[in-house]
């Protein structure tokens, strides 16, 4: 995070996370994002989007913007996003290096669907920038509604820098799910799963989808309202604000209180997890 932000900017951030995501399908290119009609996954190309005209092909309109098709021609795998992974403004900021230079084009469909047997929860770790984060977590019966973001291995490999591989998160494959898509049915797929495991406190997960306020044992619950939750375990009493500022400006201090979050957490579980941190590349066969 730049320096020059003042702190009640960076206190700001940390409560905006999962950031804002459309409420449709789109295509993050370059830092703007087009609607997305129709996805088509084995010639993402073909992909139908919103133009101004009218529906328009995606490699009609790469060409149109002086982008090379061949970009999306690239081989992709479907990573789940379980939290600010779906959000045009976090994808801006993770791949600003990439585009800023003007000679790498950054062209990622953005694809909801519904997960079965699953639901997107804080994890029990304080993130660098100060935002109690999302990972996924089984539950049965439930569906919950993602996104699903379609990386090249290089776009992967940058996504892997953010993510605090092997510390935070592990990188993983989750098989024997049902992920549905409007004209197919997944088996498999990527995500980043929390390793310090999900925030569970008086027997509940939190949830960052409001539909599941019926599912026993999950409570659906705003950023804020989980970052009170979590200052009311590691620091009572003390001003929220406090509290943010704290933690983003003090990494020992931001570890430490992670550790003592272990005591209200719950691992993943799921079966069908193979966690693989290996070059991105080696992924797509």
């Amino acid at each position: 995070m730049r320096d020059d932000i003042p702190m009640s900017g960076k206190i700001a951030r940390a409560m905006a996370y999962p950031f804002a995501a459309p409420a449709r399908s789109y295509v993050f290119v370059n830092g703007q994002t087009l609607p997305l009609a129709a996805f088509r996954r084995e010639h993402p190309g073909e992909s139908l989007i919103e133009a101004p005209g009218g529906q328009a092909s995606l490699v009609h309109y790469l060409r149109a913007a002086d982008i090379d098709p061949a970009v999306i021609r690239t081989p992709r795998l479907p990573v789940i996003a379980s939290g600010s992974n779906a959000a045009p403004e976090r994808l801006a900021q993770k791949f600003t290096d990439a585009f800023a230079d003007g000679h790498r084009d950054v062209v990622i469909p953005v694809v909801r669907a519904e997960l079965h047997d699953f639901a997107p929860v804080y994890s029990a770790h304080i993130a660098r920038y100060g935002s109690i984060p999302a990972t996924l977590q089984y539950a049965a019966g439930l569906s919950s509604a993602v996104f699903v973001t379609w990386l090249t291995p290089a776009q992967l490999d940058r996504m892997h820098e953010t993510e605090a591989l092997g510390v935070n998160y592990g990188f993983a494959r989750v098989s024997d799910i049902r992920l549905a898509f409007p004209d197919a049915l997944l088996d498999r797929a990527y995500a980043y799963i929390s390793l310090r495991g999900s925030l569970h406190v008086d027997g509940d997960h939190f949830t960052l989808d409001p539909s599941h306020g019926n599912h026993a044992g999950l409570q659906p619950i705003a950023q804020q309202q989980v970052q009170a939750l979590v200052r009311d375990l590691l620091a009572p009493g003390m001003p929220l604000d406090g509290f943010i500022a704290e933690n983003i400006r003090d990494e020992g201090l931001r570890r430490q209180r992670t550790k003592l979050l272990r005591a209200f957490s719950h691992p993943v579980l799921h079966g069908g997890l193979s966690f693989d941190h290996g070059p991105a590349a080696k992924l797509i066969r």
